[in-house]
């Protein structure tokens, strides 16, 4: 699975780790009624700040959207649009009490 970051320092790193989802088991997936498709990307937030609290072997995250875009139709033109459209949000504070 490939992830989808909403912020650009986080989009510097987005491939790194992404080896650990490959052979990953579905079972969980299965057992919920959402399979895992190969291919399959998420639009996801970082959280960092979490990240001491996961021991899931990726970065803690809030899942935004899944599925997102399949991976083969991520290119660099489409990388560029999402880009340029994030960048016209403000950004956000995200808490969680």
């Amino acid at each position: 699975m490939a992830w989808m970051y909403a912020d650009e320092d986080a989009a510097e790193g987005a491939n790194e780790g992404e080896g650990a989802y490959e052979g990953e088991s579905t079972a969980s997936e299965s057992e919920s009624g959402w399979p895992d498709v190969p291919g399959d990307t998420a639009f996801t937030i970082k959280v960092p700040e979490a990240d001491p609290l996961v021991r899931a072997g990726f970065p803690a995250h809030v899942t935004v959207l899944y599925p997102f875009l399949h991976e083969s139709r991520i290119d660099t033109v489409t990388d560029r649009e999402l880009t340029g459209l994030f960048a016209g949000h403000d950004a956000f504070t995200l808490t969680f009490e």
